[in-house]
């Protein structure tokens, strides 16, 4: 498989209960940007970044990159995953409280989504800080393991990989 199999999410659309999820785009980032949950905005500021920065290099940089939508066609969450060199890959995700309000089928539907997009690089990673319980779970659910602990900025994080098809 190479990232080519993920044109399947090219003008995506897809309605799953009381969410969709559609090919992110740059309008969806305010949304999500203003409004992110206290530790996804703790995250990127100990990695040194801005909201709306990370979101928008997220819809630049990503092989893919998914908006979740509720269902008043609000921006809850943006997803992705894109290539960090020496073969690696970094799958990463945003969200704002309406995930929390949407939590039945963002479980339901999230790790078939995540599962999709790592699919083609076998192997993705990132960092979730130690005090994201929600995220902690939510990745082992998706099938994290936890390989690691790194610092960022004096703060605590964890490393992750997601292996599929290995």
């Amino acid at each position: 498989m190479s990232h080519q199999d993920l044109r399947e999410y090219d003008n995506y659309y897809a309605r799953h209960n009381r969410i969709q999820v559609v090919t992110a785009a740059q309008e969806h980032i305010a949304a999500i940007a203003e409004n992110l949950r206290p530790m996804d905005a703790i995250e990127i500021a100990c990695m040194g970044g801005d909201p709306a920065e990370a979101l928008s290099r997220g819809i630049e940089e990503s092989h893919c990159a998914l908006t979740v939508l509720d269902d008043d066609d609000v921006p809850i969450a943006m997803f992705g995953v894109n290539a960090c060199g020496n073969h690696m890959h970094s799958i990463w995700c945003l969200g704002t409280p309406g995930v929390e309000e949407n939590l039945r089928d963002w479980i339901r539907y999230s790790r078939k989504y995540v599962n999709s997009i790592s699919a083609p690089f076998g192997v993705t990673f990132n960092f979730v800080h130690h005090e994201n319980e929600k995220a902690i779970r939510w990745l082992r659910f998706c099938g994290a393991q936890f390989i690691n602990e790194r610092k960022f900025n004096n703060q605590k994080f964890y490393e992750f990989i997601i292996c599929v098809n290995l």
